[in-house]
């Protein structure tokens, strides 16, 4: 099967790239006019504009499938802990940044998805969004406000990156240092 790669303004191409490199495509099928980035962390490690990202493959595989398939980005979105110790070695993304509330089942296979070169992002970084909606509607913020602070999140996702990649913490690690230092205390995830 041959992924059809579509934006708002649609142009016929002979192939684009995936995990696995170049992707044929016949020529009724579409593809972005955005640049193809190397690595996708070039995207929010270099101040890259949103508008030049939208670059989507979507392969739908099976559920089973899920955590062995070569992708750039694995994102677990319906099931908790799903990324474990028995896991880890059988992944074959490069990012772990999943809609899922605890991806990781435990905070010590963070060190283990850095060491295989596997980046992951903090799902309780990346899921603000929805806290700030519903703080949004009970400080009755107006539109702008909440828009700002729900796109800050990409700079903060960002920020944390960059600082995991200057210190070699893991980004959970670095997560959980922000987030100590703006409460006043310490905390961690549960183990």
């Amino acid at each position: 099967m041959v992924p059809t790669v579509m934006n708002s303004a649609p142009r016929p191409i002979n192939h684009c790239n995936s995990a696995d490199g170049p992707v044929s495509a016949r020529d009724d099928e579409v593809a972005p006019v955005f640049p193809v980035f190397e690595d996708p962390l070039d995207v929010l490690l270099n101040d890259t504009p949103l508008a030049a990202v939208v670059v989507v493959v979507v392969v739908v595989v099976a559920p089973e499938a899920a955590l062995t398939t070569r992708c750039d980005v694995l994102a677990p979105c319906a099931t908790a802990k799903i990324i474990d110790r028995s896991t880890v070695d059988s992944l074959r993304c490069r990012i772990v940044a999943g809609g899922a509330n605890d991806v990781l089942a435990t905070p010590d296979v963070a060190p283990m998805l850095a060491d295989r070169g596997v980046v992951y992002v903090p799902d309780f970084v990346i899921n603000a969004g929805g806290v700030i909606h519903i703080h949004a509607l009970r400080a009755a913020w107006g539109p702008d406000k909440l828009e700002g602070s729900l796109l800050a999140i990409g700079d903060r996702v960002a920020a944390m990156l960059a600082r995991s990649e200057r210190t070699g913490l893991t980004p959970l690690t670095v997560a959980e240092d922000i987030v100590s230092h703006r409460l006043g205390r310490p905390i961690a995830l549960p183990t």
